[in-house]
């Protein structure tokens, strides 16, 4: 039993150790390509807190900036002032709420959607060269590990995905 517990606490820590070198290595591969498509872009001023609000606009739709904020788990003054320059930027366009004119809805202008589908893009390449120098068996053992970790999580985290897919 113990030896079985100490074996879990290794693949645990081998697990997270992995995972650390893969989003630092993500992370730091985004923000050169961010630095660069938002140079092409001409977004040069663009930070990567308001990259991941153009990513949470995205997936949202049209959304509050109350239920940015909530989103984010930022406060609603730094959501709007990030909501201003990225209007200002044309990244983000304000309109009213069509079911209640008295709320402002933010959504991406089509070209900071295009800017969000090239950054997914480049990271999609980034994944797709890591899984060719993995090898076709490795790579498949690997999303089937994942496919599996995802059935997992939504099992046992069911209700937290669910209220935050409802923010």
């Amino acid at each position: 039993m113990k030896k079985e517990a100490n074996e879990r606490r290794r693949q645990a820590q081998e697990i997270h150790a992995t995972v650390r070198m893969l989003r630092l290595i993500i992370s730091r591969e985004h923000v050169h390509k961010l630095r660069h498509l938002a140079r092409d872009h001409n977004y040069l001023e663009l930070t990567l807190p308001q990259f991941n609000m153009l990513i949470e606009v995205r997936e949202q739709g049209p959304i509050t900036i109350k239920k940015l904020a909530k989103t984010l788990e930022v406060s609603s003054p730094s959501v709007s002032s990030m909501v201003d320059r990225l209007v200002e930027l044309e990244m983000l366009v304000r309109e009213q709420n069509p079911q209640d004119r008295r709320e402002v809805l933010v959504r991406l202008s089509p070209q900071a959607n295009q800017f969000v589908l090239d950054m997914e893009e480049h990271l999609l390449n980034s994944l797709e060269d890591l899984l060719e120098k993995l090898g076709a068996d490795e790579a498949q053992r690997w999303c089937d590990v994942y496919a599996r970790v995802g059935e997992v999580l939504l099992r046992d985290y069911a209700d937290l995905l669910m209220s935050e897919l409802k923010k």
